[in-house]
């Protein structure tokens, strides 16, 4: 199928629009307290405490870093400022991955497959893992644009410039980008290597290695001066045993088959997997020829080889297996392998000439992952399509006001006025800001959230050593069942 430029962007935006309605900040119907976090360090971001997410030496704030002089310069909300820049990234991640395709049509299966993907990769639009990768797509595109065409010799400095910024963003971002950068730098190496054929020829690339050894350097003294201003939290507890090994691989493909099995609850996203398989199988069994040029070859290399070492990463984290092999690990994994699939079609001849309208079949299967997400926002969590934020604003009501909650209806709350409102989980749970619960204990009206935390309203509550008394009858607001507290004088 041929699309015309002025219908391939047409579609493209209405598709970046339904994304955008369904997924950024403003609307998402999901958005929980880590999500609220963001947007909270949008509003109040300062250097260098805020340099990663709030409680934590790892997930660099590029967002809150970006989005903080937008909200500035247009007194715009939190959420707004967030949403712009975060979709702004995404965008930008995009359009360079599909530099690599060729075909208007495929282009636009790959925007179905990135902006609406199946309900368990939807934290590629929410977490950092996934913004990284879109800064590594970035890369690929400015080495390709390096390689590929001849371009001035300030034009080529600013290039790799860009790539210094983005190689340390991406890791300051999530540092299991530093995998794929490692990965995409040997597979450049060797590339050279067997082009130069000796090591004495690729001594000339001088340009490379001086760039190289100021990215480095950059990395290393900027992602140390975060750390240390971070607080320090043990994130890596070793590699897994034998026994742990194979305990993360029954947990992963457990996962996978009580999905095609539809014992998960979620009979969309089974389908979308049979039928992933199904094309699989069809594709296998029906190709005659692929035909890829260079430059295809060494890309479909690095995206092959880092799904498999990054999915082995995970394998042998042990922190990983502790925290029961989360599914936003593999976000990365999924655009890459859906990149490489893409290519691999669209360069692809077959024994038969209908099957040339496999394209359409994966249409098909491309949308039914994006179904799922609609149904499990709607029939499994939170079983509505309203915005969070919107449903949070009720709070509003209130301000000023102090919110003390369970950890998943605290800092959420905050986001309704982040000025006025200041919410923090109750002190039996993680504190991620403890400067906000300070806060929280200094404003005159205490809100108490009991959804997850208490079975009712007790007459008095002891919280960060101070004593609340129960104040007037409960309410109910936001979707949340609240009851004021005033602080006993001391």
């Amino acid at each position: 199928m041929t699309l015309n430029k002025t219908t391939y962007y047409g579609i493209l935006f209405l598709l970046v629009l339904a994304s955008f309605r369904t997924f950024s900040s403003m609307y998402f119907p999901a958005l929980n307290s880590d999500d609220g976090i963001n947007i909270l360090m949008v509003h109040s971001f300062s250097m260098p405490e805020n340099l990663y997410f709030w409680g934590q030496d790892r997930y660099g704030s590029f967002i809150p870093l970006l989005a903080n002089p937008l909200l500035k310069i247009f007194s715009l909300r939190a959420e707004v400022a967030e949403s712009i820049v975060h979709f702004g990234v995404l965008l930008l991640g995009f359009f360079s991955f599909a530099s690599f395709l060729k075909s208007r049509y495929i282009k636009i299966l790959f925007a179905l497959l990135f902006f609406f993907p199946p309900y368990h990769m939807v934290e590629f639009f929410r977490n950092n893992i996934g913004l990284s990768y879109c800064l590594v797509g970035m890369m690929l595109f400015l080495l390709h644009k390096i390689q590929s065409t001849e371009i001035k010799l300030v034009n080529k400095h600013f290039c790799y410039f860009l790539l210094t910024l983005l190689t340390v963003f991406s890791v300051w971002l999530s540092e299991l980008a530093a995998i794929s950068i490692f990965i995409l730098l040997m597979v450049f190496i060797v590339k050279g290597f067997l082009k130069k054929g000796t090591i004495s020829n690729l001594i000339r690339y001088k340009t490379e290695v001086v760039y190289f050894i100021f990215t480095l350097a950059t990395l290393i003294v900027f992602i140390s001066y975060a750390k240390q201003n971070a607080i320090k939290i043990e994130t890596f507890k070793g590699i897994n045993s034998y026994s742990e090994v194979i305990n993360s691989f029954t947990i992963f493909f457990n996962s996978l088959f009580r999905l095609m099995f539809f014992n998960a609850k979620e009979p969309i996203t089974g389908i979308y997997l049979i039928l992933l398989l199904f094309a699989l199988m069809i594709f296998c069994f029906s190709k005659k020829k692929i035909e890829l040029n260079k430059m295809q070859k060494t890309l479909f290399v690095f995206l092959i080889t880092d799904v498999i070492i990054i999915f082995g990463v995970i394998m042998l984290s042990n922190w990983a297996l502790l925290n029961n092999i989360p599914r936003r690990y593999f976000v990365g994994s999924y655009i890459f392998l859906g990149l490489a699939s893409l290519i691999i079609i669209e360069n692809t001849k077959f024994n038969h000439q209908k099957l040339k309208y496999l394209n359409h079949f994966v249409f098909v299967v491309i949308s039914i992952g994006g179904i799922s997400s609609f149904y499990n926002l709607i029939y499994v969590w939170p079983k509505t399509f309203s915005p969070k934020i919107k449903v949070v604003s009720e709070f509003r009501q209130l301000e000023p006001a102090g919110i003390i909650a369970d950890y998943w209806n605290s800092y959420i709350t905050a986001c309704a006025n982040p000025s006025l409102i200041k919410a923090t989980p109750h002190d039996a749970q993680e504190i991620r800001n403890k400067k906000m619960a300070i806060e929280v204990m200094e404003q005159e009206n205490i809100y108490i959230i009991r959804d997850g935390w208490l079975e009712f309203f007790p007459d008095t509550l002891i919280q960060f050593n101070n004593t609340l008394v129960k104040s007037g009858d409960a309410f109910t607001l936001g979707n949340s069942n609240v009851c004021l507290y005033k602080k006993l004088p001391e």
